[in-house]
């Protein structure tokens, strides 16, 4: 639900956008709103960072390794065995 005028509601949709949709609008929308500033400073920054790793011959997120055992699987394991001490 969203507030319109007067005190009136109205239910919207959610939508989920692929990456690529939030970046075009993102960056056709108008900078003078927060939101849309904020998001293009999220994706210039991102876009710099991936142009310095590939300067220095990093490896690109996407590229690294996936752990077998998230990092929450192992801190719940490790407060268990602590407890059990």
């Amino acid at each position: 639900m969203i507030n319109l005028a007067k005190g009136a509601r109205r239910e919207v949709a959610d939508m989920k956008l692929s990456r690529y949709a939030c970046y075009l609008i993102v960056m056709n929308g108008d900078p003078r709103k927060e939101v849309i500033a904020l998001g293009q400073t999220h994706f210039a920054v991102g876009n710099k960072v991936r142009q310095t790793i590939a300067e220095l011959g990093g490896t690109m997120p996407e590229n690294l390794p996936t752990p077998k055992v998230s990092a929450k699987k192992l801190k719940q394991e490790r407060k268990k065995a602590i407890a059990e001490k």
